[in-house]
């Protein structure tokens, strides 16, 4: 009962360590299997979704709720090399345990890597959605802003939908500075680069995969989380055109 008890244990680890860090539901419930049955858990059952997750083996019963969610596909890969090692034979619970717990301590991109990233990147979609050079730099520097507004977001601990609308907010007031600096600059286009790195992407193609997967309520979370966000980014770049016109008269 006690080796059951620490394999189920590890499963649940193993299962909420790869929802955390970015896989999808079914992927997670199919590895979470496999990891159980390598280990010899009899009558495992698992129901997994966005948020949490559930599982017995017998009389044995564990869940587990994750509030939030990042993306670390280092980690997921990790644990999927992981998970075939078990299902070969090549590991057994006590070095599982070890790999598992090295898997979760693999740091993120650092800092810089971040800002890079995130700045080269708003300023590359604002060139591809219509932007020349001068629009493609004012992006990038506002890109440079977003992201060390999200680092200090993430380490504050604050609400996610705060964070995002803030970071609408502050995006959208960037490029307006940035054509009062520019008076031919095209703002619209800088705003929209600048907002790429907020929008629900990942979160939105993962709900149509949940949907096509069969897992309608896993979907349906997914969407609704992705449709608040994108209404949220926009109130934020609303109120401050709004109030840019209310009080400055400046028309995109």
């Amino acid at each position: 009962m006690e080796q059951d008890q620490r394999a189920l244990e590890f499963v649940m680890e193993a299962g909420r360590t790869l929802l955390e860090n970015g896989a999808e539901v079914f992927r997670v419930q199919q590895t979470m299997e496999i990891m159980a049955q390598s280990l010899g858990v009899q009558a495992f059952g698992v129901y997994v979704l966005t948020n949490g997750i559930f599982a017995s083996a017998g009389q044995l019963g564990e869940v587990r709720y994750l509030p939030g969610a990042v993306v670390h596909l280092g980690r997921v890969e990790r644990l999927n090399a992981l998970s075939r090692a078990l299902a070969k034979g090549e590991v057994g619970l006590d070095e599982a345990f070890e790999r598992l717990n090295e898997i979760r301590a693999l740091p993120a991109a650092p800092p810089a890597a971040r800002l890079l990233a995130c700045g080269v990147g708003t300023g590359c979609f604002a060139v591809l959605f219509g932007g020349g050079l001068a629009e493609g730099l004012a992006a990038l520097a506002i890109g440079l802003l977003l992201q060390g507004m999200l680092l200090v977001a993430g380490r504050a601990g604050m609400n996610k939908i705060v964070t995002h609308m803030g970071g609408a907010a502050l995006v959208a007031l960037a490029a307006l500075f940035c054509r009062a600096l520019a008076p031919g600059l095209a703002a619209g286009v800088v705003i929209i680069g600048g907002l790429m790195p907020l929008t629900p992407g990942i979160a939105l193609t993962m709900s149509i995969r949940d949907f096509v997967n069969g897992d309608y309520l896993s979907g349906a979370i997914r969407l609704l989380d992705a449709l608040l966000i994108a209404g949220f980014l926009a109130c934020g770049v609303g109120v401050v055109l709004g109030l840019a016109r209310l009080f400055a008269g400046v028309v995109l």
